[in-house]
């Protein structure tokens, strides 16, 4: 069965003082309610079942306490033996189980008292990383170097591919000049002009695609 220590955070303001309130709620004397309001906040009740805490709890924010009911620490393993050290909170028994009262665990429940269940405690988000600044630009920069090495590269090649396909052109028209009836020439046949042709097309592509990669 689950177990929870309350703990008393703070007295919201009241007409009378914490301690008077505490005094005349729970019946405990006056230097023991002073001394629990001056070392708040602070542990009242340790290792009680969840229907006592809620109990508690209740009785202690109808005088207005500020009450948090957290899981029980575990026992734990003592360094110098096998025997478990198990937490003792100071003043764990402020409030004595044994007398009768409102935050008694063991009397008797009243049909008309609500009863206060105690919700499983939210697991706790651990705080966001705060990246620094140096950090964060560091990949910027290298993201951005990367884009222009990259840019770089692509507009070399596609320049080469441009200077590539002119000098196709250019020896296709060669050929033709050398070897055949080139048009340049005036004594070109059908097969001539579109050898000719074909020649000046591979030229002028070459030139289009190298224009339009140094723009970029």
């Amino acid at each position: 069965m689950s177990a929870f220590d309350v703990w008393i955070i703070r007295f919201e303001p009241g007409e009378a003082p914490p301690a008077e309130r505490l005094q005349a709620a729970f019946g405990i004397d006056f230097a023991s309610a002073q001394s629990l309001e001056r070392s708040l906040p602070k542990i009242v009740k340790h290792a009680v079942p969840a229907k006592a805490a809620g109990e508690m709890r209740q009785a202690l924010e109808a005088i207005g306490a500020v009450v948090e009911c957290r899981p029980a620490r575990d026992a734990k393993l003592s360094i110098s033996g096998d025997a478990p050290a198990v937490f003792r909170a100071p003043d764990a028994d402020l409030f004595p189980s044994g007398r009768v009262s409102a935050i008694d665990p063991f009397a008797p429940s009243e049909a008309s008292v609500p009863r206060i269940s105690v919700d499983d405690p939210m697991l706790r988000v651990p705080p966001p990383k705060v990246t620094a600044p140096a950090e964060e630009e560091a990949p910027r920069r290298i993201a951005a170097s990367l884009l222009a090495t990259s840019q770089a590269q692509q507009r070399r090649k596609f320049v080469l591919q441009a200077v590539g396909t002119i000098v196709a052109g250019a020896a296709i028209v060669a050929i033709g000049w050398f070897f055949g009836n080139s048009v340049f020439r005036g004594e070109a046949g059908w097969v001539d002009i579109g050898f000719d042709g074909l020649g000046i097309y591979f030229m002028g592509v070459g030139v289009f695609d190298m224009v339009a990669a140094l723009r970029s």
